[in-house]
């Protein structure tokens, strides 16, 4: 019994000399987030089309180029017109192209994804074309898109053609819909 009444005594002097001594406490507020996403690169720099001959109606070649697509910030829903191209200037004797071939989800399955705004091949010039609409993703999925879209670029002759070349600036935009 005495052994018993010393445990207690010890146990109770050690939770006194806790409450006797003071306790510093440090808080501080974390914060976590994610930067806004919103982006298009290509898988190349420079695409080449050539011709076979001079004459009104030849299509040139086809360059097929894969883009990767990544957003966190897009509006919720359909957004029409999601991604659009342009030239800088209207190409003099060509019509300039383009189609999208494919969309492929690389995030969580929840997210939106691209699908293509009107089939077939599109001419694209110095307004802007819609290319790619957003369909909408399930529940917080539905703002974000983490995927590839490849288009197949080409061109077809409106008239007879000189001999030359020439070169535009094409410019892909994404827009989040907000």
């Amino acid at each position: 019994m005495k052994t018993l009444h010393s445990k207690f005594f010890c146990c109770g002097a050690l939770f006194l000399g806790l409450l006797m001594w003071p306790i510093n406490a440090g808080a501080v507020i974390l914060t976590v987030g994610a930067p806004p996403v919103l982006s298009i690169s290509a898988s190349v720099g420079v695409i080449v089309l050539e011709f076979p001959n001079f004459l009104p109606g030849t299509d040139s070649n086809s360059e097929q180029v894969v883009y990767t697509v990544q957003s966190n910030t897009m509006a919720a829903g359909t957004i029409n017109g999601a991604i659009s191209a342009a030239l800088s200037d209207d190409f003099e004797h060509v019509d300039f192209k383009g189609d999208v071939d494919s969309y492929s989800n690389l995030g969580d399955p929840s997210f939106a994804s691209l699908a293509e705004s009107s089939g077939g091949f599109v001419t694209i010039a110095t307004t802007t074309t819609d290319l790619a609409d957003k369909t909408p993703g399930t529940g917080q999925g539905d703002i974000c898109i983490d995927g590839t879209l490849t288009i197949t670029w080409k061109g077809t002759l409106n008239s007879v053609m000189p001999a030359g070349t020439d070169a535009q600036i094409l410019t892909l935009t994404i827009v989040d819909g907000q």
